[in-house]
């Protein structure tokens, strides 16, 4: 690194900048969506109240709370208090640049900014509103988009970390410093952080876009997100050919890695909303009648949100033998495969597809697109090319018994079952346009991945419409293709898989090919052969009118055995459904167990095999 006093020579560099960690990540060229924001808080004069209790001895200082309807925080400050909070309209500070003369001076207060807010605190705490006010304080700190620190390897750079954003300093500091040790000392953290891991942020997210989202976040401080809530600002950062047309047939969408993606189908634009709840909600029977298409008859889903990585290179087999637990598959096929970290930890649950020999196309989680790049990179071989595509390929997948009639429509190319069979991937034309098409469905059903160049979609999204208009064609969303993958028992990357996690624990090592050398095998090897403390299983809950969210305990007689990783309402079966990890001696098939949602108690049953075609005939047929 050269300075102003001469070159520095160092194994890492670290932008731990704060305030400045704008202006250290240009340095470097990297643009980091933080936001310093103003921020209230006020020291009363003495507490008469809390002056007595220190003064008869009475056990430590009085604990912290928070109250989120008045949007504040408290603490005891000697012998009074102090009040702080979170504005209900946000003021970011110096948009442009943080001035590199600013010395953590002060800033002007605003008391009409928190004026309601402080009147709702006077009523909830008494003493505190019949207390002086002895400072007012205005000040500047770091928040990121959503609240969270961004930590760890900068994707795209060798050996350039960070660790910005780090609103809760005494919080939060202890944290980060043990994980950033951890992780450039041993390669890993000990534990997942994913939540405060820089590369959970892309090219999307704009210094401009962070103005805002950090804004949103630090005005919803403190305020309740409903698992089925899509936030408002920040939208439409990205978006595929198809999103006009997809909210014009009444899509709801979320948003994944700043890419809209549809959620469910109402019956038109002037219909597409949901209250945010808790409960089962009005998207409750427009998501079964997605699920209800694919399981009759044919349903497409857009697949953009998928991350496409792609390997070119002599060397691409050895090293993606090395790098992936599973098996590699020869030209024309594809395969399922964890990749997994040193420790034995999963950090992949991808599709391996083999386009040609010495070429191949992995399929993964949108979301850890960055993470998995920077994984890659780290070692790459000088054999073997590398890209996140992830842009660069589009798509719609088509699931339901009559897919394959649908998708014969479109091609010239035999794709009878014995011609095109399951688990294959061939490189072909589609309504006209050039495709990579795979046979595998995350449904559960017969299905197909077409994937496309960005400027081909709107073309074959249309052509697929009217060849299906017969058949009874219908787009689904995420929620619907969420219900689906839950009667298959199949898990998702963020919630079921992470690096919390082995394969074992996780039952991703039925798709282990034992007999090479992968990374973390060894450790791999003794989870299965010590035996693990906990098992990823699926169970069915009697519940009605409500639905798991995540982590919500699992109990055996009242004592939490477990928590839940994902779940929800499964359409086609008619049960609410979940998966968690829970204690080894309690994931046997048929095991009664209660699961706790919102504070009341429901009993469930471990299943022993996927509740709808068990035996996959529906895939391979």
């Amino acid at each position: 690194m050269t300075t102003p006093k001469g070159v520095i020579n160092a194994e890492h560099i670290v932008n731990c900048g704060g305030l400045w960690a704008r202006e250290v990540g240009i340095m470097q060229g990297v643009h980091l969506p933080v936001q310093p924001m103003e921020h209230h808080y006020l020291i009363t004069e003495t507490i008469p109240e809390i002056e007595e209790r220190m003064k008869q001895g009475e056990p430590g200082r009085l604990p912290a709370g928070i109250d989120y309807e008045a949007n504040i925080y408290f603490r005891q400050e000697r012998h009074g208090m102090l009040l702080g909070t979170y504005e209900p309209k946000g003021t970011p500070w110096k948009v442009d640049g943080t001035p590199l003369s600013f010395g953590h001076e002060l800033l002007p207060p605003d008391i009409d900014r928190v004026a309601d807010r402080l009147e709702m605190s006077f009523e909830r705490i008494p003493a505190m509103g019949n207390a002086g006010i002895k400072n007012i304080v205005n000040g500047p700190f770091t928040f990121g988009p959503d609240g969270n620190p961004m930590i760890g390897p900068v994707p795209g750079m060798r050996n350039y970390w960070c660790a910005v954003g780090v609103m809760a300093g005494f919080c939060q500091g202890g944290g980060v410093g043990l994980t950033m040790a951890e992780w450039m000392i041993d390669g890993e953290p000990s534990i997942d952080v994913w939540a405060m891991d820089v590369a959970r942020f892309g090219d999307f997210a704009t210094p401009d876009w962070g103005t805002v989202k950090s804004t949103e976040n630090y005005e919803r401080r403190f305020v309740m997100t409903f698992p089925n809530e899509t936030l408002p600002r920040g939208r439409r950062q990205k978006t595929t050919a198809l999103f006009d047309r997809l909210v014009a047939k009444g899509a709801v969408m979320g948003q994944g890695f700043g890419l809209e993606n549809a959620l469910w189908f109402a019956d038109g634009p002037e219909d597409a909303q949901e209250d945010p709840t808790f409960q089962r909600n009005r998207s409750h029977d427009y998501v079964a009648r997605e699920v209800n298409a694919v399981r009759k008859a044919v349903g497409g889903i857009e697949i953009a949100n998928f991350a496409k990585h792609e390997f070119k290179g002599s060397g691409t087999r050895a090293y993606l033998d090395r790098v992936l637990a599973g098996h590699v598959p020869k030209p024309g096929r594809l395969t399922l495969t964890p990749m997994l970290t040193e420790a034995g930890r999963l950090y992949g649950d991808l599709t391996v597809a083999c386009l040609e020999e010495g070429h191949f196309m992995l399929f993964g989680s949108g979301a850890m697109q960055e993470a998995h790049r920077r994984w890659f990179e780290r070692d790459l071989p000088e054999d073997v090319s590398y890209a996140n595509v992830s842009d660069d390929w589009h798509g719609v997948a088509l699931s339901g018994p009559i897919s394959r009639e649908l998708l014969r429509r479109l091609m010239r190319e035999d794709i009878s079952a014995e011609a095109f069979r399951f688990r294959d991937v061939r490189q072909s034309f589609v309504a006209g346009v050039p495709a990579i098409l795979n046979r595998i469905s995350f449904s559960g059903e017969l299905g197909y991945e077409i994937y496309c160049r960005p400027q081909y979609l709107l073309r074959l999204a249309e052509s697929i419409e009217a060849a299906g208009a017969d058949l009874g064609y219908r787009w689904y969303g995420a929620r619907a293709l969420m219900s689906m993958r839950l009667e298959k028992s199949w898990g998702v990357w963020t919630q079921d898989y992470r690096p919390d996690f082995n394969a074992v624990e996780s039952g991703m090592d039925i798709f282990i090919n034992w007999k090479k050398d992968f990374v973390g095998k060894k450790a791999t090897q003794a989870f299965r052969d010590e035996g693990v403390k906990r098992k990823l299983v699926t169970m069915t809950i009697d519940v009605d009118g409500i639905d798991v969210s995540t982590d919500e305990a699992i109990l055996k007689d009242g004592i939490a055995v477990g928590y839940v990783s994902s779940g929800g309402f499964a359409h086609h079966v008619q049960r609410s459904m979940a998966m968690g990890y829970v204690s080894t001696e309690y994931s046997t098939p048929g095991t009664s167990l209660q699961v706790e949602i919102l504070g009341e108690f429901f009993d469930a049953e471990i299943l022993g095999s996927p509740i709808y075609d068990a035996n996959g005939a529906n895939m391979r047929a």
